[in-house]
């Protein structure tokens, strides 16, 4: 019965070593995040002082996306995702290829 706890104890001090030591890992990975993305937003921050709000340039990618319209449900996308048919040198955008062949089987009726 004495091995049996001594064998308990040794067990339950290893998994609690590991869990301190997990603990402490994972706490230093999480400085290092944080120092990189000051780092990284000090950085992104001195390469343009003098700023504008309003300065297109500097906003996020996201916010430069041009959408079109799908002719046929309507929905707006992203043009650069969208689905086109160039017919007599006018571009038309669709949302799916779904909405681009029902425009397809429109036209050539």
């Amino acid at each position: 019965m004495d091995f049996f706890a001594s064998l308990l104890r040794m067990t339950f001090m290893f998994f609690m070593f590991r869990i301190v030591i997990t603990l402490i890992s994972s706490i230093s990975a999480s400085r290092k995040m944080k120092d990189q993305m000051r780092k990284n937003s000090s950085d992104n921050m001195a390469s343009s002082p003098n700023s504008s709000a309003t300065d297109s340039s500097n906003r996020p990618a996201a916010l430069n996306i041009e959408m079109v319209k799908d002719q046929l449900c309507g929905t707006f996308v992203a043009k650069d995702k969208a689905y086109i048919v160039r017919t007599g040198g006018q571009d038309h955008y669709f949302c799916s290829w779904e909405c681009r062949e029902r425009y397809a089987d429109q036209a050539g009726s």
